[in-house]
């Protein structure tokens, strides 16, 4: 954005040869500037206007925010949201579970849950260890003798190895990223997914 011809002229003349008797040098100047900033905003308004709706003019009013009052802001959070929209025209958007994830996100989710429930399983048996112990001890004792060995052997297995075998990828990623492409990444998932499991069936037998 320039100044206009008529401004570029008056900002070429030295101050010295302008005939303002009665003006002093810094009122001038003032002013000069005043009409430089008001041809800008004119030209930035005119090419906005040109390029609409690309463009937004930052010197233009905006218009201020709607206040509900008190009364009508409550009446209208008692309105069940879906009937709002169902009274405008505008359906809920569909959730997340109409969309059919692909293996990664799958994978990534799945890394997140195995994480918290090993944690949340560590974290119990060491709680049971500190009120009483050989607590820890026994529960494992006594789940192990029980018919549900094999189940919480592939329980502990599966979320351990799972995890364990995310968090490596992970590292390999981080010191190999030219792998990190969609293809390279759905193959490792599988290929997570399936040694995990390979080898929490086989601490089942354990």
């Amino acid at each position: 954005l320039h100044p206009t011809i008529e401004t570029q002229s008056i900002l070429r003349t030295p101050i010295t040869k302008i005939n303002t008797p009665a003006i002093s040098k810094p009122i001038l100047i003032k002013m000069i500037s005043r009409i430089t900033r008001s041809s800008v905003s004119l030209r930035f308004n005119e090419t906005c206007r040109n390029r609409a709706p690309r463009c937004v003019p930052a010197f233009t009013n905006v218009r201020d925010m709607t206040v509900l009052s008190k009364q009508s802001g409550e009446e209208y959070l008692k309105k069940n949201y879906t009937e709002r929209m169902e009274r405008t025209k505008r359906p809920v958007s569909p959730h997340v579970t109409i969309y059919d994830f692909p293996v990664v996100a799958l994978s990534s989710i799945a890394n997140r849950i195995t994480g918290t429930a090993l944690s949340i399983g560590i974290g119990g048996l060491c709680v049971a260890e500190l009120i009483s112990t050989g607590s820890a001890v026994g529960i494992m004792q006594e789940v192990s003798a029980s018919s549900l060995a094999p189940l919480a052997k592939f329980s502990v297995a599966f979320p351990l190895s799972f995890h364990y075998g995310g968090g490596i990828r992970h590292v390999y990623w981080d010191n190999v990223p030219e792998k990190l492409t969609n293809e390279d990444v759905e193959k490792s998932s599988y290929i997570l997914g399936a040694v995990s499991i390979v080898i929490s069936v086989g601490a089942m037998f354990i």
